[in-house]
């Protein structure tokens, strides 16, 4: 099997500062996406191999200003002209509230979203002609807070997404329509899905040299399509727990080193919740060191213990990994 793909994007972009607490962004995009696959020792595509190419034209605005001391609202919206799917307009709204000098901040908004299927998931060995576009409705809520002369901060952020024709991938585990054809299994579209959830962030330093940082999403999905078997399932590949923490020490002589740990909890892989996924933690560690100002040298090594795990059903990841390099600044 092979598949070459290619993304070119033309793109305007303005900025407007009408005046000093209010501004504008504006801008267009042109982006055309082609498709070259092919499975030569199988014959699934033929003898030729399949090509496809899909354009998308966009414009967007957005207004950005701060209407009293402290309280700044941002709207925006989009337009996409698919030259399949159509022409999609989206919304974006947003307000934050800063109150106590700073130290408290207050957030909330609310987006659309639209997404095309991509030329895989429409014209590959498991691709789905018949694919609709995603859509969807989300909003969130939340307050950052700020102690101890700006040491340390706490946040919290409610979230809440809707969608409908989310796309999912269908494995012919159980009969479908098109597994006489798609024998590995195909994409398909989930009617009505939700998922909404809290995350929690934290960041202190507690000294000049040490700083701690950790964050925590719970994040609950459920399929809602009507009349489906795998109504009230859980959404696959998405771990209810997620969890991160960072602790960076600023040693003398320029040098530092980070210490994190990566975790993500029990997921399904499959839409009918019957092939399980489990948890994980990854360690990382991180060296660098300032030869000058702007510039470094870094050593890094993911996953250290060398820990296996799956984040799709019997596809590998990445074991131990190390990277080195230099990094500069200008």
């Amino acid at each position: 099997f092979y598949g070459i793909g290619r993304n070119m994007r033309e793109e305007y972009q303005g900025t407007w500062e009408i005046s000093p607490r209010l501004q504008a962004v504006f801008g267009a995009q042109h982006e055309r996406s082609t498709i070259s696959t092919d499975s030569p020792a199988f014959d699934y595509s033929g003898p030729d191999p399949l090509v496809n190419s899909a354009t998308i034209n966009s414009g967007y605005a957005q207004l950005q200003g701060e209407v009293i001391p402290g309280l700044t609202l941002t709207a925006g919206g989009r337009y996409d002209k698919h030259d399949v799917f159509g022409g999609h307009s989206t919304g974006q709204f947003a307000g934050a509230w800063a109150l106590s000098g700073g130290q408290t901040l207050l957030r909330a908004s609310f987006g659309q979203g639209f997404k095309a299927p991509s030329l895989y998931q429409l014209f590959s060995n498991y691709g789905n002609p018949g694919l609709r576009p995603e859509q969807a409705n989300s909003w969130d809520a939340g307050i950052e807070h700020h102690v101890w002369d700006g040491r340390a901060m706490l946040s919290a952020t409610y979230f809440n997404r809707d969608s409908s024709n989310l796309i999912g991938f269908f494995d012919c585990t159980t009969p479908g329509p098109l597994c006489p054809t798609h024998l590995g299994g195909y994409y398909i579209n989930v009617a009505r899905a939700a998922a909404h959830g809290v995350e929690l962030q934290a960041a202190v330093s507690p000294s000049e040299v040490l700083e701690l940082s950790a964050n925590y999403t719970l994040t609950d999905t459920e399929d809602r399509s009507p009349g489906a078997s795998t109504y009230g399932n859980e959404l696959p590949r998405r771990p209810k727990n997620a969890a991160n923490f960072l602790a960076t020490y600023h040693g003398p002589s320029r040098l530092s080193t980070t210490v994190g740990a990566r975790y993500g909890g029990r997921s399904f892989d499959n839409a009918a919740n019957t092939i399980a996924l489990g948890g994980y933690v990854l360690l990382d560690l991180k060296v660098s060191y300032a030869i000058w100002d702007h510039l470094e040298v870094y050593g890094r090594i993911d996953n250290a213990t060398d820990k296996h795990y799956e984040t799709a059903y019997r596809y590998g990841t990445y074991g131990r990994v190390g990277f080195a390099g230099v990094r500069a600044s200008f």
